[in-house]
């Protein structure tokens, strides 16, 4: 999302930043600075997103713990609604398409997680399983 916004407002912040300094050269610099600033931004947004995830999976409340996934059930079952008809005739396609499309995030980032973490859960064995390389003092020449 942020790169979306990034590619449209970039340009328009040239103009204006030549506009406004006179100097290209000094424009770009002030570009250059602006795109470094909104990244590094963006990573520590995403690093809260992460703090915040973590902190509701290990919520001792089985409602924060479960919001997700309950969210998730709803839209599904709403498109099942769909699929026999139960919804209502005027309801716009649009609106259908980014129901659509919340349970296709959705269930992406459910399947990244957990396989992110199953990949976590066996580089850590492997880890601590593995062993030194033994050095002998003899050398074969």
């Amino acid at each position: 999302m942020i790169s979306a916004i990034l590619t449209t407002l970039l340009p328009l912040i040239s103009q204006v930043l030549e506009k406004y300094i006179g100097s290209k050269e000094k424009a770009k610099e002030a570009e250059k600075e602006i795109l470094i600033n909104l990244l590094r931004n963006k990573h520590k947004l995403d690093e809260l997103r992460t703090q915040i995830i973590i902190a509701e999976t290990k919520s001792e409340s089985w409602l924060t713990r479960s919001w997700r996934p309950i969210t998730m059930l709803v839209f599904v079952s709403l498109v099942v609604a769909d699929w026999f008809g139960f919804t209502p005739p005027n309801l716009p396609l649009d609106l259908k398409l980014r129901l659509y499309d919340l349970i296709e995030t959705g269930i992406l980032g459910y399947i990244a997680a957990r396989s992110g973490e199953k990949a976590m859960k066996s580089l850590a064995q492997a880890m601590t399983n593995r062993q030194k390389p033994k050095i002998s003092d003899e050398t074969d020449l």
